[in-house]
């Protein structure tokens, strides 16, 4: 699926409108990666299933795990199915269920080299590292969208009320957990993943989903993620997502004057691309220890609550533009 970036797609909502299908119809899906103790790499991810019934669609959610290490480990043949990839092995399994579920090893061995260099990146501790940020209004921002053709980016931090952070499990797995103890005792971290899994999936939208979805309706602006979960699209826009979705950012890059980056946490557009090419980068932060490691001086800043920021920018945009067309 192709999305712009510069004019935003919407819903047409219903009492019948569909949200887990677009999940359903991207699945498998592996978000998350994690180094063991032992040095081998485990991806996990999920799987929903559709469940057709008379009335509606039901989905049942099924937890992934895969490994990718260059051990040659022996199991239960029943329960896990071995790929030689090279000088590697790449174990999958759904659990749960305990089917096997054949994969397409080179593709899953892409997304697995990605989000490893992705979550392995030293992150520089801004605390160590004195930088001129330019910290600007919400008053300023709203301006500068107004006239500006601007892009939206999110990450976790815009679900976080809803969707806790994943960090806390993946550390945990990385510290205790080998690939043998996973592999013999599944059931003790699916059911961490389950709950998780669960939230990202059928949560609803926050108050600064439903803000950002006015704002790009209003101002025109598109909506870039790095988030699997369908929270965007039951607020009523279609994000492009950067995992699934084919988008035209090289295209317009020149077109777009205004990036606003928000909740998030790691660099997954490249920034530095968006700088070259002239334009201005917005970082939402909490406070100043909370500010990204690939913030940069140019770069403005607009401290606070993430939610109660874009309630605000909305209440701004909207009166300008009902003033506006007043006139």
């Amino acid at each position: 699926m192709s999305l712009s970036i510069l004019n935003p797609s919407f819903i047409n909502k219903s009492k019948n409108t569909d949200f887990n299908y677009q999940v359903y119809k991207d699945s498998p899906y592996y978000p998350y990666t994690a180094w063991l103790k032992n040095g081998n790499n485990f991806l996990f991810g999920f799987l929903l299933k559709r469940i057709k019934t008379n009335s509606n669609n039901r989905y049942k959610i099924f937890i992934i795990l895969k490994f990718l290490t260059n051990k040659n480990i022996d199991f239960d043949k029943k329960s896990f199915k071995k790929y030689k990839i090279a000088n590697n092995y790449l174990y999958s399994t759904i659990s749960l269920k305990t089917k096997l579920k054949k994969i397409d090893t080179l593709n899953d061995l892409k997304r697995i080299n990605r989000f490893s260099k992705s979550n392995n990146t030293k992150y520089t501790n801004n605390k160590n590292h004195k930088k001129s940020y330019n910290f600007i209004t919400i008053n300023k921002l709203t301006n500068l969208i107004r006239k500006n053709k601007t892009l939206f980016e999110t990450g976790a931090g815009i679900s976080y009320k809803v969707i806790p952070s994943f960090n806390k499990i993946r550390t945990y797995i990385g510290k205790y957990y080998n690939i043998e103890k996973i592999l013999l005792h599944p059931d003790k971290i699916i059911n961490r993943f389950e709950k998780w899994f669960m939230k990202a999936i059928y949560s609803n939208p926050t108050i600064g989903h439903k803000s950002l979805k006015t704002i790009c309706k209003i101002t025109n602006s598109g909506l870039i993620t790095g988030n699997f979960d369908n929270l965007h699209s039951k607020s009523g826009i279609i994000p492009i997502n950067v995992q699934r979705n084919n988008y035209d950012l090289k295209k317009n890059i020149k077109k777009i004057k205004l990036l606003v980056v928000i909740g998030v946490d790691r660099d997954f557009v490249n920034h530095e691309f968006f700088r070259k090419n002239g334009v201005k980068i917005i970082i939402f932060a909490l406070n100043k220890n909370t500010i990204p490691y690939f913030a940069k001086d140019e770069d403005y800043i607009i401290l606070g609550d993430l939610h109660k920021n874009l309630y605000n920018l909305n209440r701004l945009l909207l009166n300008y533009y009902k003033l506006y067309n007043k006139k």
